[in-house]
Parts: C-alpha cells; structure tokens; sequence
C-alpha cells in the first residue's frame, strides 16, 4: 500500500462511467456522511500525475455534492496490483470511459475539473 494524503475530492477522476453509479446507494452515502459517519478513504492510483479512483466513487462524488473540499485518500500503487494492471490496460480504461463520464460527474457532483486528461479523449 502507498502513502495516505488529504487532496479535493475535484481532483480525483473516475475509471468508471455514471451509468455504473446507483442512486440508492449514492444517497445513503451522502445520508452517512451527512450524519457524521466515518467512512472508508477513497483508494486511488497515481497514473501519469493524475489521481484515478480505484475505490470509492460513491465517496469521491458524496463529499463533492456535499462540497468538502479536502478528504482524505490512499495512495495506491497500480504497478503492484494484479497483473492485468498495466500502464496500457489503465489508458484503455480511460478511454473506454470517455469525456462524457467526467461531464457526468462534474454535473452530479457540482464541480468542475480543472483539467481533462488526455486519457479520456483518447490520446495518450
């Protein structure tokens, strides 16, 4: 395991698309955040200079609606994950998931990025 940081929750970027998010559960997220509830940090990888959610999406986006801006995160490294975890697989991922994904998660989380990733656009 990597080192643990506190960074914005706007800086943190999705390996998933918003069709993947269920609004139940995004809601009872925001229910215990909102009820002082201790949560789990978000896990995330550092691919490229960029902070990619590898676990807790329904917590990047809760603390966003809510509009903390500082939480606090795992640093994963990707490199000693499983072995289908590779620079190509992740920027395959990326792409996979579009520009579209990350309009999505500005929209429902209130923010805006303040960069787009190549990745996303599907450069490299």
């Amino acid at each position: 395991m990597g080192e643990k940081i506190r960074i914005s929750p706007q800086i943190l970027y999705p390996m998933v698309t918003i069709e993947s998010i269920n609004p139940t559960t995004l809601e009872r997220m925001l229910q215990e955040i909102k009820a002082g509830k201790d949560i789990v940090p978000v896990k995330a990888v550092l691919f490229k200079g960029y902070y990619i959610i590898w676990e807790g999406i329904y917590e990047m986006l809760a603390m966003n609606i809510i509009g903390k801006s500082e939480i606090d995160i795992d640093i994963i490294v990707w490199q000693e994950l499983n072995n289908w975890v590779s620079e190509e697989n992740i920027e395959k991922q990326l792409r996979i998931v579009g520009m579209n994904a990350l309009y999505d998660f500005e929209a429902i989380g209130g923010f805006k990025y303040s960069e787009y990733p190549v990745f996303y656009k599907g450069g490299k």
